[in-house]
């Protein structure tokens, strides 16, 4: 059985699964095929050079944390008022109690939550680019793959204990993790990273270390050869007593 991360191997052994019969491979992504480069027209579109801008992507789904996330920022919005957050995704059912939420807020503030949605591929690219903390603070992802995009433009990222993706997020290193559902953590840790552009910087720096050393596709492939040897390795043992030599 193969699985992505360490949290789901530990969840199947738990549930009585042989752990010897459990592989964790991960995700990669290819950083030379991704532009990094920022486009300050788009920034500009909803924010400027000195409003710090929090990022969401993803679908618009419940257990995504977006609306725990538009809880936080209306506490981030007492000491950071033009922090702005943009709710980038594709759309769903979900989409209208993100609207709900939205209309609550006061009114003041309303402008500063910005939603893009179901854009192109390329626009993705720019929107990363264009932000300075990235969170997602999920409790449904199996992986995280947008953490990855994120780190490939030097972001920092917020994410969550107790859920997969803190098997990919290294807490104080390459990223934040908070407790899920809980806004007034999230936005500790969004304003944080607001005040200290130099942690910002170190742990999107370490993100993108962290896949050019791990989370890259050559990485994976490896990873998933051995495993595969092995379970071959393991099937002639059992069945044959004599194991092939693959070299």
């Amino acid at each position: 059985m193969e699985v992505l991360t360490e949290y789901e191997k530990e969840v199947l052994v738990k549930k009585g699964f042989d752990e010897e019969k459990i592989f964790c491979s991960g995700i990669g992504i290819d950083l030379a095929q991704i532009p990094t480069g920022v486009d300050r027209s788009f920034r500009q579109r909803f924010a400027r050079d000195d409003e710090p801008v929090v990022l969401f992507v993803g679908r618009h789904q419940e257990g995504k944390g977006i609306l725990h996330l538009i809880d936080s920022m209306e506490l981030v919005w007492r000491s950071v008022p033009s922090a702005r957050l943009v709710i980038a995704g594709k759309t769903s059912d979900f989409t209208k109690r993100i609207h709900d939420r939205i209309s609550r807020i006061p009114s003041q503030f309303r402008p500063n939550i910005i939603l893009i949605n179901n854009f192109p591929e390329e626009t993705k690219y720019k929107i990363f680019a264009a932000c300075d903390i990235f969170a997602m603070p999920s409790k449904v992802d199996s992986f995280g793959g947008v953490y990855l995009e994120a780190w490939a433009h030097c972001k920092p990222v917020i994410g969550c204990w107790n859920t997969p993706c803190a098997s990919v997020i290294t807490d104080g290193k390459d990223g934040l993790l908070v407790e899920y559902g809980n806004a007034k953590k999230i936005a500790e840790a969004i304003l944080g990273l607001i005040k200290n552009p130099e942690l910002r910087l170190k742990l999107g720096k370490q993100g993108r270390n962290k896949i050019e050393r791990q989370y890259n596709w050559d990485n994976i492939v490896r990873i998933t050869r051995a495993n595969y040897s092995k379970v071959i390795q393991r099937f002639y043992e059992e069945k044959y007593r004599e194991v092939p030599n693959y070299g």
